[in-house]
């Protein structure tokens, strides 16, 4: 067997890389995948690969991230490796430029965004360029590409056909890497056909079209990369999230009852986990799930816009006293329009003191089976018709994900979630409240008394 090229010994001098990071790195194959686990280092060394393609002959890249934030971010990694190699080998020389990311605007949307595309422009005119996953921008591009974390891009499959079709002409090369996201999208798709779907490497490195590569946290640790596997897994807080996210593990998502793909589908990145509730122009809404020893309490507050609720903010009180809950709630309240608050068991002294506080503008709601029930299904609702704007949040994305439909001997359908440390699903039931108080409010002080039913009437025939 052939041994592998080497990378120019200034550069490797410069730029220190992991076995596993080399190899990804010297491994020119046209078409090559990576399944690998969370914060490794991949995204690092393949901008460093694009870099040193770029600076060998002209040439064009195209980097696809998932948001616009992380295309710019990975073209100014590219930057810093080039502003290296010219330290490092006096490649380029009398250059005068410093390798600036530039920045323009398009006139297509994606996800109500205005799509913007970064670009490095050097002196032997190749060209790196990024843009966040919208396909229609990357329709009349051909040369090679990049699709970063594609296992959570939305639209995958139409994302997928036309970067295929941009890659299509010899020559050009097409590189995906991806944590596993469920098994769904097009990414799963691919890494079944390239066998990285066993939880283990495949025993070779050739698949098809396909150069396969597969490294999780325990191949990383053991090739020098610096972290706790212990401190991982309790950082993950429960053993699916740590086999998804470090141990290249493809979950199944069949019992869940709001699959992966439709909550990434509703991230936006103007989507907020706090902000200045003041600012806020729509008016706002908020739910409250409560806990105090075992679960936490969550409070959600969303934004109309139209038909649309906007996530604002998402505070999560861990082992609050009641007083601390209720302070909190307080503080929310002069600028919310209504809320529901969860009243059941311990939290029926929490809402009925809410009540005696801020009226009409409290609900509180006793969760029984019938109304979690309607809860969930609109809620489910709400996400298949895209009327929910949610931050891209791991530890939200868990909690949502981890509500389940079982079905009673009796045909009675319970919705539920295993209890973790992470929580009992606490994040999307303060959502469900959320959307519900959303639904409909008084138009006066005059209506107020009519409304006084609550959710719990309310909801046996309403939609939201």
């Amino acid at each position: 067997m052939a041994s592998l090229p080497s990378l120019p010994p200034a550069i490797e001098a410069a730029v220190p890389l992991r076995p596993y990071q080399s190899d990804w790195v010297l491994d020119g194959s046209r078409r090559k995948i990576a399944a690998k686990s969370r914060r490794i280092g991949f995204t690092f060394a393949t901008t460093l690969e694009i870099a040193l393609d770029a600076a060998a002959r002209r040439t064009k890249w195209l980097v696809v991230s998932r948001t616009q934030d992380t295309a710019k971010e990975a073209l100014e990694e590219c930057a810093n490796h080039l502003r290296a190699m010219q330290l490092a080998e006096r490649r380029f020389k009398g250059y005068s430029g410093n390798f600036d990311v530039s920045e323009a605007t398009t006139d297509l949307f994606f996800d109500g965004v205005q799509v913007k595309t970064f670009a490095i422009e050097m002196p032997n005119r190749s060209r790196i360029m990024g843009v966040t996953a919208a396909p229609d921008a990357l329709r009349g591009f051909g040369g090679n590409v990049f699709l970063d974390e594609f296992g959570f891009h939305k639209k995958s499959f139409e994302l997928w056909r036309a970067a295929s079709t941009a890659t299509m002409l010899a020559g050009h090369r097409l590189i995906v890497v991806s944590t596993p996201n469920y098994q769904q999208g097009k990414f799963y798709e691919l890494c079944r056909k390239a066998g990285l779907d066993k939880g283990a490497a495949p025993a070779a490195r050739q698949a098809g079209i396909w150069s396969a590569h597969w490294v999780d946290l325990y191949v990383a640790v053991a090739q020098g990369f610096p972290v706790s596997i212990e401190d991982c897994r309790d950082l993950a807080g429960d053993e699916d999230t740590f086999l998804q996210e470090y141990c290249c593990a493809f979950l199944a998502d069949g019992e869940c009852f709001i699959p992966f793909d439709l909550i990434v589908a509703n991230e936006f990145s103007e989507a907020t986990l706090d902000c200045d509730l003041a600012q806020c122009h729509g008016p706002l809404y908020l739910g409250m799930d409560i806990g105090r020893r075992k679960d936490r309490s969550v409070i959600w507050v969303c934004e109309r816009v139209g038909d649309v609720l906007w996530t604002r903010m998402v505070s999560t009180l861990t082992r609050a006293t009641f007083a601390e809950q209720e302070a909190a709630l307080d503080a929310l309240m002069p600028h919310v329009q209504r809320a529901a608050i969860d009243a059941t068991g311990m939290g029926m002294q929490l809402g009925e003191r809410a009540r005696e506080r801020w009226g009409w503008k409290i609900e509180a709601v006793e969760f029984t089976q019938d109304l979690k029930e309607r809860l969930a299904n609109e809620t489910k609702r709400a996400f298949e018709e895209r009327r929910l704007r949610l931050p891209s949040d791991a530890a939200i994305r868990s909690s949502i994900n981890a509500v389940k439909r079982y079905v009673s001997l009796t045909g009675k359908p319970r919705f539920d979630a295993v209890r973790t440390e992470a929580g009992h699903a606490d994040e999307f039931w303060a959502l469900a409240l959320c959307a519900a108080t959303a639904h409909e409010e008084p138009c006066s002080m005059r209506d107020a008394a009519e409304f006084t039913a609550g959710l719990t009437g309310e909801l046996a025939g309403m939609r939201f």
